[in-house]
């Protein structure tokens, strides 16, 4: 054996764990036996709930590895490009989440009313800022067992989510924000009718935006996909009505729409004025119409049921704990030392956690909200 041989032997091979998480997703894809389609489904199922889910599953795994990637872990090959891609992506890809929850809590208000407006603060905004108070107690308490501590002032802003102690806090501020603008857009103006509702809302959100002279401009440049998701639900029939006159297949219409929106997102992203940062939020929610659009193009003949899972149960705990074994491995210098095996215990751990998290805090929540019911009722 020469020397040139023996060098390359000693060389460690790479192993891309992007590529095998990219591959993974792609695989429950397969499995599920796609088939493509050229009109949009008439039940509305392309935007059902188990569908959004499955959406979500996918772009909770791109924020994933967008995270992971800020620890500076060692990329090789195929890896680098798909870093790339979620680089390029940016912002745009929590769109998806935002137009899906404004569809989704536009569908229970038509059905339940103001019921539903008080439930926005009493159910959904508490048990959010619950599970989100608990992360950050677990945060601390990893951070102070790696030796990092923080002023009490910062601690307390921590539990509003305008602070951060090495948790992801922005979007479940402004998530946890928008349940109160919609709340109490709908107690105000439900008499005048849904679309005052809406605007109402749209309302509220824009005054919201000078938020990005304090925090940052991506605080705020995908949030109005709430009220357009809102907007689309009362919209549905009539968007579906024109999407089938165009007569062209609902997914080329689908990539039109989440090319253009992205490119608009990109684009404007270049100044952070009010102007700008509407394009922003009008190029995501494009991105998000787009997405949706391609998927319903796709009919599934099994259930890819991870990513069902990634984005319905899972999803809170898979992104806001996802950043502890990031934080420990970067703390122990895995991501330089042993990037593959930092990378794949990241991966791991977070899907470890969400699972334990999914089978501990619905327990907590019937819990407290059981007791908070019957106490309600007791002093009626």
């Amino acid at each position: 054996m020469n020397s040139c041989t023996m060098l390359h032997s000693t060389r460690p091979a790479h192993i891309y764990m992007y590529t095998i998480i990219a591959c993974f997703i792609l695989f429950v894809l397969l499995y599920a036996r796609p088939k493509l389609c050229k009109d949009l489904p008439d039940d509305g199922s392309y935007i059902s709930h188990e569908r959004t889910n499955m959406i979500n599953g996918i772009f909770i795994w791109i924020v994933f590895l967008s995270h992971l990637s800020s620890y500076g872990t060692s990329l090789h090959g195929p890896d680098t490009y798909i870093l790339r891609l979620t680089g390029r992506m940016g912002q745009a890809m929590v769109s998806t989440f935002f137009f899906f929850t404004g569809y989704g809590i536009m569908t229970s208000l038509l059905r339940k009313g103001t019921t539903y407006a008080t439930q926005l603060i009493t159910h959904r905004f508490m048990r959010l800022w619950f599970h989100f108070c608990s992360a950050v107690l677990i945060y601390l308490l990893v951070q102070y067992c790696i030796g990092k501590t923080y002023p009490l002032s910062h601690i307390l802003y921590s539990f509003a989510g305008w602070e951060r102690i090495g948790n992801s806090n922005w979007f479940i501020f402004m998530t946890l924000l928008s349940y109160l603008l919609i709340a109490i857009s709908y107690k105000l103006l439900y008499r005048k009718g849904i679309l005052f509702v809406i605007g109402g809302i749209l309302l509220l959100f824009i005054c919201a935006i000078p938020l990005y002279h304090l925090k940052g401009s991506y605080w705020v440049n995908t949030f109005l996909g709430i009220p357009a998701g809102m907007l689309y639900c009362i919209m549905q029939k009539h968007i579906e009505s024109l999407l089938k006159k165009t007569r062209l297949p609902i997914g080329i219409i689908g990539i039109i729409c989440f090319v253009s929106g992205w490119e608009t997102f990109l684009y404007f992203q270049r100044t952070t004025s009010i102007v700008s940062i509407l394009l922003q939020n009008a190029g995501s929610i494009l991105f998000a119409m787009g997405v949706c659009f391609i998927f319903a193009g796709i009919r599934l003949s099994r259930k890819p049921t991870f990513l069902i899972w990634s984005g319905g149960s899972a999803l809170f705990y898979l992104y806001i704990f996802q950043r502890i074994p990031m934080l420990l491995g970067e703390h122990f210098e895995l991501n330089i030392h042993h990037s593959f095996l930092y990378q794949a215990g990241c991966t791991s751990i977070t899907i470890l956690i969400a699972w334990i998290c999914c089978r501990i805090f619905p327990r907590l929540d019937a819990l407290i909200w059981r007791t908070t019911t019957a106490k309600h009722k007791k002093s009626d």
